[in-house]
């Protein structure tokens, strides 16, 4: 699992996910998903940033309940799923699902998604698990 902390000098995580059909409409929505885990709930609140390669596109905080974050646009949607709870209820793992419009991510190629914690000095932290 790659893991962004607030506190410490790992600020970011990254991966690319499965290249995105060719064939979606242009009024679709296409759903990228990966098994997360959010942490340290106990903490004050700090914001993650998710970013498509280099351009924000919404914030988030840790939850262990299903949430769903939206852009102010209501193009794209960020939701967490929780699916268990770890360490004393602490921190929980979860899907978490990125719906975006069908004209963002290119047709036919991976995307490259990025999650940042900015330094805060608090402990809350993000995770994403490997998987082929």
């Amino acid at each position: 699992m790659d893991v962004a902390r607030f506190a410490h000098g790992e600020k970011e995580v990254a991966w690319l996910t499965q290249a995105v059909p060719e064939d979606l409409k242009a009024d679709a929505k296409h759903n990228f998903k990966r098994v997360a885990a959010p942490g340290w709930t106990s903490e004050p609140a700090a914001e993650f940033q998710l970013l498509p390669g280099d351009k924000p596109l919404r914030k988030f905080d840790v939850t262990h309940e299903q949430t769903a974050w939206k852009r102010a646009d209501g193009a794209v949607t960020l939701q967490f799923t929780p699916k268990g709870a770890e360490a004393g209820g602490q921190d929980s793992t979860g899907i978490m699902k990125l719906a975006v419009p069908a004209t963002m991510p290119k047709s036919g190629k991976k995307a490259k998604l990025r999650i940042l914690a900015p330094r805060t000095g608090r402990q809350r932290w993000f995770g994403i698990y490997h998987y082929p």
